[in-house]
């Protein structure tokens, strides 16, 4: 009888560590790290939906996040480059990443360069600058923070919550035929409170991801200057508003998608493609892959022989393999993302590609 009891005990606790060891495996989360950030380099093109998506779901774990419904409305391209390489660079001596958007249009060229101190604790906003031009006239805006908000502390896991206050000084000025017509500043109290609040997977008309949520909370208070020749700057109103983004983050990916809502609009916009112009850490042979996003064929050149090329899944599956050195036929893949291992002289380099 004492050898039965103890025996049903063994298997009450065998199946106590099993449910316990189940809801734990159920539950794994994904950490965000600096190794998932952009480097210099690389290209993201981005989606954006202004009017189908507007619920930014439940927070928690284990969450499903279906927004494969999304359209695209509109198109943007972010370029990451080294300060140096862009204009007003030397403006912001701490930054050692720029996150910049150009578009060339007929009525004149339009730049926005935002300036980061990407690092193993964090993504540092130091600052921004934004320019319009066109003949005979132009505008410039450039706003720096003191001290530099950490907008995305890392690494970063399900339930890590920050608060960060910060200032900025934002001056513009407009000329017409290089005359000086009108100058302003402006000073920003920010309040940034941000969370991950929930986790689990997300999809997009594009792909599915494993993914950490976050939530940012802004309050901005700013205080408008005109400039007067006679008085210097001189005050002239004060605005609050506040602005709420719901972001998701993957491992490998960095940000995937975003919906932002302030006081006046509402916008998802997710990731639709990244090309890496940049070869991994170590690896001094120079990789292009393309089309990105890719239709039958994905095509690849090197400065240096491939011997071989793999193709996974983003979690992490090999789906198949290529000898061929130039040319790797994807038709029998499905719609989505997928890595891009090539591999030349002993070495690999890793890139991520969109199969249509």
């Amino acid at each position: 009888m004492e050898k039965r009891i103890t025996l049903t005990k063994t298997f009450q606790w065998l199946f106590l560590l099993f449910v316990l060891l189940s809801a734990f495996i159920g539950s794994a989360q994904i950490t965000i790290t600096h190794d998932d950030m952009p480097v210099a380099g690389t290209v993201i093109m981005r989606a954006m939906d202004t009017a189908t998506i507007t619920d930014p779901g439940s927070s928690g774990m284990n969450q499903t996040w279906d927004y494969s419904m999304a359209v695209a409305h509109l198109s943007d391209t972010v370029d990451y480059l080294l300060p140096s390489q862009v204009p007003g660079g030397n403006l912001f001596p701490g930054a050692n990443l720029a996150e910049g958007r150009t578009i060339f249009d007929p009525a004149g060229n339009f730049s926005n360069y935002i300036f980061w101190n990407s690092s193993e604790t964090g993504m540092y906003a130091i600052g921004w600058n934004l320019s319009f031009g066109s003949p005979g006239y132009s505008f410039i805006s450039v706003q720096q923070y003191e001290p530099d908000p950490n907008t995305l502390p890392l690494p970063l896991t399900y339930g890590n919550t920050s608060t960060v206050s910060t200032t900025g000084e934002r001056y513009s000025s407009t000329r017409i035929e290089n005359v000086l017509l009108d100058s302003s500043r402006v000073v920003s109290h920010i309040t940034l409170n941000m969370t991950a609040d929930g986790s689990g997977t997300l999809i997009t008309p594009v792909g599915t991801y494993e993914v950490l949520r976050i939530v940012e909370a802004s309050t901005h208070i700013d205080s408008t200057f005109s400039w007067n020749p006679g008085s210097g700057w001189v005050f002239e109103s004060t605005e609050t508003f506040n602005l709420t983004n719901y972001r998701w983050f993957a491992n490998n990916f960095g940000e995937v998608a975003t919906l932002s809502i302030d006081q006046e609009s509402i916008q998802f916009q997710y990731l639709s493609a990244i090309i890496i112009n940049v070869p991994d850490v170590g690896f001094t042979s120079k990789i292009n892959i393309y089309p990105n996003p890719a239709g039958d064929i994905l095509y690849i050149d090197g400065n240096n022989p491939v011997t071989k090329v793999e193709i996974y899944s983003v979690s992490g599956q090999l789906i198949l393999t290529s000898n061929n050195k130039n040319a790797v036929d994807i038709s029998s893949l499905d719609s989505g993302v997928y890595v891009s291992k090539v591999y030349m002289n002993g070495m690999q380099s890793t890139s991520k590609f969109i199969k249509k």
